[in-house]
């Protein structure tokens, strides 16, 4: 989960600043439209998701992350920001909200009062550790995929070079959606309310006359 998405944060940033030429303010700007799409998103299905089954959020939540890595790995310089990038963006928040979301609740639905800080913590920590892993294995396939040279001195060969990262990231998606088909249980957010049934009362006894000696 994390590691795909620091994956495509990093590649997107430096697609809009290397051969987008924008500056760093300008790259800012642009991620805004990511930001907001966040807000919104996850309004809307924190509202959704305690009443769904959570597994198909999440597989749809790596389809469409993996979409969002293949649009950005098809810019160039002349690629207008409103196409490829901007929607990449939307359509990336949609992944994100409908995978990292569901995730964390189905970690924390099953624990006790008592271990919720410590499965949370436990789920944090493999976020952390999955963030920089993650990165490290894009950024190893985008760095031996292309000489550094041709790098240098060309901005499509420089491209190229991300689109391969981004490549990776869409790699990593896939390990997701299987892992996450195979392993993740298909349970509801909430479990169903089991009523306990009426108490059922003793008969009652009808009053005895006292006897008249």
């Amino acid at each position: 989960l994390q590691g795909q998405f620091q994956g495509f944060v990093y590649y997107t940033t430096l697609i809009f600043q290397n051969v987008m030429g924008y500056t760093s303010m300008q790259t800012s700007l642009a991620f805004l439209a990511h930001s907001l799409a966040t807000i919104v998103t996850f309004t809307i299905l924190g509202k959704i998701l305690p009443k769904c089954r959570l597994k198909p959020f999440v597989l749809t939540g790596f389809v469409f992350r993996c979409a969002a890595a293949l649009m950005f790995a098809f810019v160039n310089t002349k690629t207008s920001y409103w196409t490829l990038p901007f929607f990449g963006l939307i359509v990336h928040v949609i992944g994100i909200g409908t995978s990292i979301l569901p995730a964390q609740i189905t970690a924390l639905k099953d624990a006790q009062n008592e271990d919720q800080g410590v499965v949370g913590a436990l789920y944090s920590t493999g976020m952390q550790i999955g963030a920089p892993l993650g990165l490290a294995i894009v950024t190893a396939i985008s760095e031996n995929s292309v000489n550094a040279k041709d790098q240098a001195e060309s901005v499509n060969m420089l491209m190229q070079s991300y689109r391969n990262g981004l490549f990776g990231v869409v790699g990593l998606g896939i390990l997701g959606l299987v892992v996450s088909i195979f392993l993740m249980p298909n349970n509801p957010a909430t479990p169903p309310t089991v009523h306990a049934p009426a108490p059922i009362s003793a008969p009652e006894s009808e009053p005895v006359e006292p006897m008249i000696a």
